[in-house]
């Protein structure tokens, strides 16, 4: 049985789109469902547009999300190079089979003339097919007459028609005499995508093209290309795109739209897999958080859908939150470690006290942003107070006799959640108070903030060297 090998080939000439990511994520669970192989190719031949940046910014992306491949421009493999930039001489070879077979010619025809062709078939309404002079002419016998650098074209049939088994959309038919003779290398002796592609596909003995929607269009072209040269079809699939809630085309005004983008938002890598392997796919049994390893076990393409998935931010956004809540407290602080130390958060000297913080606070978020902005106040001092708050708690409650009460259950011992809280209930069972009428303005002189996980636990948490100080500071503001 032939080894499965599907391949994710980006052109670096931008950020890692979400629907990149999709794409790669697609074939990276249907290689490893098959026991097969995922090949990273850098499609790199737009040489004006394609730099190094983008290149690195794709292969970070994708290993943050978790995507990793077998082959590739960083790993090596049997099959390379795996940037297209450097694979010109492979290109050449094959572009000069087609020419030799009299599947290709040479066209020396201006911009100008093909322009002016267009316009001509605009006017007239009928389809446009380039009428080359020099379709049929001898290559020398051209070179002879005429100085300048041509293009190289792929003849295409002009009856028939290509229909394409595609293993997501079923039976598509393409009529030949609506494709044009394509440009397979250009003037400068760079090949074009169409042609690249199949010369690539076939060399790393892709047997599996899952690609997205927009390059069906592409797929009689290049179908024509691997019969010229003799070679064996792969399987094809096209995914298809992932639309705005408007179902218009999803672009910066939707929100992010880049892997990096959602990254640095506060999202987790896991729960952005999670939610575009949802997007276009479905597990079955109404399955919304599935592990990798778990959607590998689970994904077919015949569950992939024909229609155009819709993004969703607020279900990424819940999806997101669940992973905080649920993920392993371990997992949780490898991924925001960096940026925890950065805000020095996190030490060498406390990583058990933030992770008790991490803990208690991580249900109440959506987003590791939301994470980070609501655990401050466990490390320093509030230096301003809610100012509604003040209002509510502090000075229409006499928030300073209150906030004096309290101060004097700060020698409870042990100093513990469910010691704190029957202190504090007794007391104010005690004064004539409901208990909430100390909890209100104690949470307020801790934290600054009128919302935040439950007041005792957040004791415990700062311990009561702490809570002094910060109910004094307190009581001295209302002084």
């Amino acid at each position: 049985m032939q080894e499965v090998r599907v391949r994710f080939a980006p052109s670096p000439t931008g950020t890692l789109h979400i629907g990149g990511a999709r794409t790669a994520l697609f074939n990276l669970l249907f290689a490893r469902h098959n026991q097969g192989k995922l090949i990273l190719r850098l499609e790199d031949t737009d040489m004006e547009r394609s730099t190094l940046e983008s290149a690195q910014g794709i292969i970070e992306g994708l290993n943050w999300l978790g995507i990793d491949w077998d082959e590739g421009p960083d790993v090596g493999g049997s099959y390379g190079p795996y940037r297209q930039s450097e694979r010109l001489g492979i290109y050449q070879q094959y572009a000069k089979q087609l020419l030799d077979s009299g599947n290709a010619y040479y066209c020396y025809c201006s911009p100008e003339d093909i322009a002016l062709e267009r316009e001509e078939a605009k006017n007239n309404k009928t389809n446009y097919r380039h009428k080359c002079p020099y379709k049929n002419k001898n290559s020398d016998a051209i070179e002879a007459e005429i100085d300048g650098n041509p293009v190289l074209r792929f003849k295409m049939p002009t009856d028939g028609a290509v229909i394409i088994n595609d293993l997501v959309r079923g039976s598509v038919e393409f009529r030949n005499d609506l494709q044009d003779d394509i440009i397979i290398l250009k003037s400068d002796g760079w090949p074009t995508y169409n042609f690249a592609v199949v010369v690539d596909d076939h060399c790393m003995n892709i047997t599996h093209v899952i690609r997205a929607e927009e390059h069906l269009s592409n797929t009689p072209k290049q179908v024509h290309i691997y019969e010229a040269l003799g070679w064996s079809l792969p399987y094809f699939a096209h995914v298809s795109m992932i639309l705005a809630p408007d179902r218009s085309k999803l672009s910066k005004r939707h929100g992010a739209t880049s892997v990096q983008e959602f990254r640095d938002q506060g999202y987790l890598p896991q729960a952005l897999v999670n939610y575009l392997a949802l997007l276009g796919w479905s597990p079955g049994d109404d399955m919304d958080i599935l592990s990798l390893s778990k959607m590998i076990s689970l994904f077919d393409l015949n569950n992939v859908s024909k229609s155009a998935a819709i993004y969703d931010i607020e279900k990424l956004t819940w999806m997101n939150g669940n992973y905080i809540t649920e993920l392993d407290i371990e997992d949780l602080l490898s991924i925001i470690e960096v940026e925890a130390r950065d805000k020095q958060f996190l030490s060498d000297d406390n990583r058990d006290y933030f992770a008790k913080v991490i803990s208690l606070v991580r249900s109440r978020v959506k987003t590791i942003d939301e994470l980070f902005a609501s655990i401050d106040y466990f490390f320093i001092s509030p230096s301003t107070y809610d100012e509604k708050g003040v209002e509510k708690y502090f000075y229409k409650n006499n928030g300073l006799e209150k906030l004096q009460i309290v101060a004097s259950l700060m020698k409870i011992s042990p100093f513990k959640t469910e010691k704190i809280e029957d202190a504090f209930r007794s007391k104010a069972d005690e004064m004539g108070y409901k208990a909430a009428e100390l909890i209100h303005p104690t949470r307020l002189a801790l934290s600054g903030r009128t919302n935040t996980p439950g007041l005792f636990e957040i004791m415990e948490l700062l311990g009561p060297q702490v809570c002094r100080e910060r109910i004094k500071l307190a009581i001295n503001f209302l002084k």
